[in-house]
């Protein structure tokens, strides 16, 4: 079984008393659209993996797994049940506006960075200052080459570059593995 959902509670580190493996626990609420008010369908999720899921309430995922139900006997002593899905993946998706939005904060702090070092590096390039023989040249990201400076010129700073976390293997939103 595989859906989509929001995660509705901060998932939880359980152990089992019979076989003494660890998992984690969690509620998925699945909402379907309609034409009148929507009723979300909460299913229990257990994660047979012991590794932290980085889930947190709100996020969307999409839950692979067996459905089963779970009965017991509530504190009035009588016969209730839950849907359990027992998941092999629990995968956080990233909507796209908001990684849209989230890529248009960095180009506005970018440009922030940008205004805020060019009056700095005009007010120091105004001054009288001995012409260099030699200026450092950036050619990556550890070396530095130094070549032959002809006159003085201020050169705008460089700006950040912001590398796009994109793998064609990967579905659209997916948002990656990553030790939270």
């Amino acid at each position: 079984m595989n859906f989509y959902g929001n995660v509705a509670t901060n998932p939880h580190r359980v152990v089992s008393k019979s076989s003494g493996r660890a998992y984690w626990e969690l509620r998925v609420a699945e909402s379907q659209k309609s034409d009148g008010p929507s009723i979300p369908q909460y299913y229990t999720v257990r994660v047979m993996f012991d590794k932290d899921p980085c889930l947190k309430v709100g996020d969307f995922v999409r839950v692979t797994g067996k459905l089963k139900v779970d009965f017991y006997l509530n504190r009035l002593g009588e016969p209730s049940g839950n849907l359990l899905v027992i998941a092999f993946e629990a995968t956080k998706y990233i909507r796209p506006d908001a990684v849209i939005a989230e890529a248009e904060a960095k180009e506005k702090e970018v440009e922030k960075v940008k205004s805020a070092a060019a009056p700095s590096l005009k007010a120091v390039s105004a001054t009288a200052a001995p012409t260099p023989k030699h200026k450092a040249v950036a050619t990556g990201p550890m070396h530095t080459t130094v070549a032959a400076a002809p006159s003085p010129v201020l050169q705008e700073p460089l700006a950040p570059i912001i590398w796009p976390q994109i793998n064609s293997m990967q579905e659209p939103g997916f948002a990656g593995w990553s030790d939270c």
